[in-house]
């Protein structure tokens, strides 16, 4: 019993590896995308997306992001 409790426990490095490398990949594309290369670079891109969006919402989805409902 003890042999398998061990053995559930290890790690597989390679499986990791790989799921590593994927994600690297991954966030690879998006930052390529987007025109970022470095997460900091990706959290200011976000900022600044989010924060042009509210400029350019008409009023009304202003006034129902503030939370008041005009009465």
């Amino acid at each position: 019993m003890r042999a398998v409790e061990i053995k559930t426990q290890k790690r597989d490095p390679e499986a990791e590896h790989g799921a590593t490398r994927i994600v690297r990949n991954y966030l690879f594309r998006i930052f390529d995308k987007l025109g970022v290369s470095t997460r900091v670079e990706l959290v200011l891109y976000c900022f600044q997306a989010k924060e042009s969006r509210l400029l350019n919402a008409p009023a009304a989805v202003q006034a129902g992001q503030n939370g008041s409902n005009g009465a």
